[in-house]
């Protein structure tokens, strides 16, 4: 927990000096969080359950896994895309509240609003799947280099003929982040997929 206060600290100092460079105060920052800060699972609902009910299940399940009480985990979570028609499978995501009042307090103290939260493997897939050139630019071009494509992300249509973004399987785009997420690259990839989530 110390080393997790002093990362605050530097945090909130380094979000402090960017802040004044932008001239600005209560500037928006949008946060992915590694794989060891949370949890995350599936839970399987009958289908004709409301989703209302899936609350305080998501709610359970997260408070277990986290060995929290319920009052003290953070949560998310959403219908997942499979469905075999007599189950809804459920993703959710969760963490200590503690952590997350800690994020909260440390970005406000900085003269910033944490607007989003997101793990960093959500924030690296929107980058690649908006990448020119997919996981083939993802993995032989230097990260100076990349160009990300705003119109995936709901923009309007591309007007010109660049190279179109990437509409690679989700088994070649995990294949990539395995690897890049191990090299300096990811960190880039996830600061991209940060910063294409303010435009979407």
């Amino acid at each position: 927990m110390a080393d997790n206060m002093a990362d605050l600290g530097v945090l909130s100092q380094h979000l402090r000096e960017h802040g004044r460079s932008r001239g600005g105060s209560h500037q928006r920052l949008n946060m992915a969080l590694p794989n060891a800060f949370v949890r995350e699972g599936f839970l399987d609902f009958p289908i004709d359950l409301p989703e209302e009910n899936w609350l305080y299940e998501v709610q359970l399940e997260v408070a277990q896994a986290c060995q929290l009480e319920l009052d003290e985990v953070n949560f998310d979570f959403e219908p997942a895309n499979t469905t075999d028609g007599l189950v809804q499978r459920v993703h959710w995501v969760g963490c200590a509240q503690a952590q997350m009042t800690a994020f909260k307090n440390c970005t406000r103290a900085a003269g910033w609003r944490l607007a989003a939260v997101e793990l960093e493997r959500q924030a690296a897939q929107r980058g690649v799947r908006a990448l020119q050139g997919g996981s083939v630019s993802l993995l032989t071009q230097a990260p100076q280099d990349w160009q990300f494509r705003l119109d995936t992300l709901g923009g309007a249509a591309p007007t010109d003929d660049r190279t179109p973004a990437s509409e690679e399987s989700e088994e070649t785009i995990q294949a990539a982040l395995v690897q890049i997420m191990h090299t300096p690259g990811g960190a880039r990839l996830v600061a991209a997929g940060l910063a294409l989530k303010a435009w979407q």
